[in-house]
């Protein structure tokens, strides 16, 4: 299955939900609405057919399609590929359904029909696979696109009823045109985590991510690095103590956890004074904000995104899930030091600084994520951001900034390097958050507490270059 435009309908359906900001004053809150595509004009009517092709007794001659969403109101304008094909040919027709949500085919003699419904710019494209079993027709399967290679994934056989149309050779194929892909019966999301909890985005907060996930660590060992680590790192950074900054931080690093599925994860956070463009979370809950970040970001979904992506991290523990894996071979003081160097988001002074003092008799060893565990990051931090309220593409926005605005060659920011990236990450974060995210009436993309923080951070003086690590520092 191949949609060669897609891209460029999302990149155009970007342009036209910027375009939909509300300010509620001036200089106040900024909120979007949900990006809305425009109908397809394609024809409502499509006629199929194969010279040679026999009708034999139960073929299909007609097909009246109809698209109902969860309320029953009709789906109108949604692009459907429609593809016949008989024993020596095959077609294939773009349509559309009409304002009652209808598509009429003919197609006699098929012994196959495929109907690919293209809603919300490509992000939710489901497929509907019909051919006869005996003398009635069946939906064979239904599987979606997913997104990242656009590949065949999944079930939605259950969106699907197929019925006889009153006359012989005729049916009617209902189709419930889902909020969210979760509704399919059989999805994948992206990564290897059950799907059964990361599905369950009404019961955030009650939901076990780390479902059969191994892990040779408790929360209270998490709870002991995460404390070692933020008594080092705290030696190396001048901190903030403007009240107004610190508290604007703490009571967003608050809401993204509240929203998250660790709604009591305990937070001690501390606003770094540098340039660095950064955050991170340590196990344990220690959050640090780089003011830097700041600096870059133009709106508090995306300093949201970056936090909730942060938190994500922490909260699926892939710190300690990874030192499990790669354990083979080490015990004793090299796995607690790997552990304790396995923060989330470290920037390049952080790098640094572990592999000096205290550290270095153990042989600390920082570990970067892997693809699979960005990708769950993306992924659970969209959710929060979305239960929250903020913007869900607030984590791909940050990093379509990012890519904006890292000149070519360039090592770009910190929190970059530590988050490897592919070329889709962009694209791919935003169509989650439009296939797997039921719409809400707006979303917050910024308030005026933000614009406050980012002009007083910007008349800061130039922070103070990081002392020399101490030796003996946490022993």
């Amino acid at each position: 299955m191949h949609h060669p435009s897609r891209y460029h309908r999302s990149m155009i359906a970007a342009v036209v939900g910027a375009a939909l900001l509300l300010a509620a004053a001036p200089a106040g809150d900024v909120w979007r609405e949900p990006t809305k595509f425009p109908p397809s004009t394609a024809p409502t009517f499509l006629t199929l057919a194969s010279r040679g092709a026999k009708k034999g007794k139960g073929a299909m001659s007609e097909i009246e399609v109809l698209v109902r969403d969860n309320a029953g109101s009709p789906v109108p304008g949604l692009t459907t590929h429609v593809s016949a094909r008989w024993k020596k040919a095959q077609i294939r027709r773009d349509g559309a359904t009409d304002a009652a949500g209808r598509l009429v085919v003919a197609a006699p003699g098929a012994i196959v029909l495929t109907f690919t419904f293209d809603g919300d710019g490509g992000a939710k494209t489901v497929d509907a696979r019909l051919e006869p079993d005996g003398k009635a027709w069946k939906v064979v399967a239904a599987p979606y696109s997913r997104i990242g290679d656009r590949s065949e994934a999944g079930s939605c056989k259950n969106l699907f009823r197929l019925t006889p149309g009153g006359a012989p050779g005729k049916y009617r194929l209902e189709y419930r045109y889902p909020s969210s892909l979760f509704e399919c019966e059989e999805i994948e999301y992206g990564t290897d985590k059950k799907v059964i909890d990361l599905a369950q985005i009404q019961a955030i907060g009650a939901r076990n991510v780390n479902r059969g996930d191994k892990n040779s660590y408790t929360l209270a060992d998490e709870e002991k690095f995460g404390l070692e680590a933020s008594q080092q790192i705290d030696q190396q950074y001048v901190m903030i103590k403007d009240p107004e900054i610190v508290d604007y931080c703490q009571k967003l690093m608050e809401k993204v956890i509240a929203a998250s599925d660790q709604p009591r994860m305990p937070i001690h956070l501390r606003v770094v004074h540098t340039d660095d463009v950064n955050a991170f979370v340590t196990v344990g809950g220690h959050v640090y904000v780089f003011t830097g970040l700041f600096k870059l970001a133009t709106n508090e979904s995306q300093i949201a995104g970056v936090l909730a992506h942060e938190a994500s991290h922490a909260i699926a523990r892939h710190a300690t899930e990874g030192v499990t894996r790669s354990q083979t071979a080490q015990t004793g003081t090299q796995i607690g030091a790997q552990v304790l160097g396995a923060l989330l988001g470290l920037g390049q002074e952080t790098q640094g600084l572990v592999t000096q003092g205290a550290t270095q008799a153990t042989g600390m060893v920082l570990l970067k994520y892997d693809r699979a565990a960005e990708t769950e990051a993306d992924l659970l931090g969209t959710q929060y951001l979305w239960k929250a309220g903020w913007d869900p593409e607030g984590i791909a926005r940050f990093f379509e900034l990012m890519e904006k605005t890292t000149p070519k060659g360039s090592a770009g920011p910190a929190w970059l390097s530590t988050h490897p990236t592919h070329e889709h990450r962009i694209e791919n974060g935003i169509q989650w958050a439009q296939a797997f995210l039921p719409a809400k009436e707006h979303y917050l993309v910024d308030t005026a507490a933000f614009q406050r923080v980012k002009a007083k951070i910007a008349r800061l003086a130039p922070p103070a270059k990081s002392p020399a690590p101490k030796q003996g520092a946490g022993r």
